[in-house]
């Protein structure tokens, strides 16, 4: 947000002055006020129509902001700042190739600007020009080469084109973020870099992020125990009660317990970087993870082994930045829930669970009986449904994580760009050997996938 030195009233300054403090103090509603408060009186200042959009991004509402950057643009066609904030604008709208273009004219108006280079990186990614990308990366990172989130950036990207070994050691950049997101506390103790000797020693290793990156990442946690550790994972505690059957030498606690004593602490997502991960030698021996006994027991008895039964999972957590895109209606599983000896059957919990009440006319989705995964300990009953139906379709959420982990037939539903770890151009996924990915051709593009799971089907059952 530029300052207003534009503003030659002395009365108009000072309120320019008091609506940038409060939006600095993220009060935005005053600070729009005020900002309509300086446009009432004089619209000419393309410095104020800046500043007011700035802040409808800030209250998410882009497009009212868009207008606002159209207007200075138009009062100054070579606002650096209004180029910059509109493409910002027009990201979030999801019009990538808009964005492209003015982080693109922001950058004519002046190069120097690591976070338009770092904004058009993302976008050249989102577009599928992942290599491109990179480009603009360096010339962000050439410019703030200690900014944390642009060379995370640039892991992204390095991740998704398959680099693992420049990506995993950008990955690390994520641990310096504000929003990293480390289940327990903070330690001090040592790090562990995998250079350090494990024999006889407890390490403890922390998860991080969200519940499928800890189902994905903790297949390294035995590797760790097989140098000779006893091994205390700390993990999200909804989560322990799974992780447990890793193997009975290995101490899953969760972040309400006492931290235990402990020799070394790494976070989980170094792991790969520590074993020198690459796409050749992925561990990837499932299953890592094992539904109890008893509970598929008791599921087995509730379903009619003589249908195809599949379980479906189709959205993720809508207030989560990483679900955008990821997730598909239920309504595009229309066609597979009619063919003939085919039952669906929900794994969903929580949010999504509102669009079974409006399933197209002869659809049909069995829902699982009150109690279901309810409580503490999640995924113990879906882990048991997984191993009982013959086939899981899902979105990119924890629940495509769980289903890889036990080896289970898995059809994965991606979007254009997928998240990194599903790389790109791929039908098998080298994390999952049981899981086969269904990728969008274009942005926004279910319906191809879902009809490539539909002739697939007729394919595999005969239906």
């Amino acid at each position: 947000m530029r300052n207003g030195d534009q503003i030659s009233n002395s009365k108009l300054a000072l309120l320019y002055d008091k609506a940038v403090h409060c939006y600095q103090q993220e009060r935005f509603g005053e600070a729009l006020a005020l900002f309509e408060t300086i446009l009432a009186e004089c619209t000419i200042f393309p410095a104020v129509h800046v500043s007011r959009g700035s802040v409808l991004l800030a209250l998410d509402r882009p497009a009212e902001a868009l207008e606002c950057f159209d207007e200075a643009l138009r009062l100054d066609q070579n606002s650096t700042s209004a180029a910059y904030s509109k493409g910002v604008a027009l990201q979030r709208l999801g019009q990538m190739n808009d964005a492209l273009e003015n982080y693109t004219r922001a950058i004519l108006l002046d190069p120097n600007q690591p976070a338009a280079h770092s904004n058009r990186a993302l976008v050249l990614r989102e577009l599928g020009l992942t290599h491109e990308s990179l480009d603009s990366y360096d010339s962000a990172i050439a410019l703030a080469p200690h900014c944390a989130d642009i060379q995370y950036g640039k892991a992204l990207s390095l991740l998704l084109l398959g680099q693992f070994e420049e990506g995993w050691a950008k990955y690390e950049w994520r641990k310096k973020m504000s929003r990293w997101q480390l289940w327990g506390p903070h330690l001090k103790s040592p790090l562990w870099t995998g250079i350090q000797p494990l024999e006889g020693k407890t390490i403890l290793i922390q998860a991080e992020q969200g519940l499928g990156d800890t189902i994905q990442f903790c297949r390294y946690v035995p590797l760790v125990e097989k140098l000779g550790a006893k091994v205390v994972l700390l993990a999200q505690g909804n989560l322990v009660r799974l992780l447990r059957g890793l193997g009975p030498q290995i101490r899953v606690v969760a972040p309400d317990n006492d931290t235990p004593a402990h020799d070394y602490q790494v976070p989980l997502l170094s792991l790969p970087l520590i074993f020198k991960t690459d796409s050749r030698d992925i561990p990837c021996a499932v299953p890592y993870l094992r539904a109890e006994p008893d509970r598929m027991n008791y599921w087995r008895q509730r379903l009619d082994d003589r249908l195809v039964n599949i379980g479906v999972c189709w959205q993720g957590d809508k207030r989560s930045a990483s679900d955008t895109g990821r997730s598909f209606p239920i309504r595009y599983l229309e066609r597979i829930a009619q063919m003939s000896g085919i039952r669906l059957i929900s794994l969903q919990k929580n949010e999504g669970l509102e669009q079974l009440r409006n399933l197209p006319p002869g659809m049909h989705v069995e829902i699982l009986e009150d109690g279901f995964d309810e409580g503490y300990d999640a995924f113990i009953d879906t882990a048991a449904i997984m191993e009982c139906v013959h086939l899981i379709i899902a979105s990119d959420t924890a629940i495509a994580h769980l289903a890889g982990a036990l080896g289970r037939p898995t059809w994965l539903a991606l979007r254009h760009i997928p998240n990194w770890r599903w790389l790109l151009n791929q039908m098998r996924s080298p994390w999952y050997p049981t899981m086969h990915l269904f990728r969008q051709n274009s942005p926004g593009d279910w319906q191809t996938v879902f009809a490539a799971m539909e002739n697939e089907l007729k394919k595999l059952y005969c239906v």
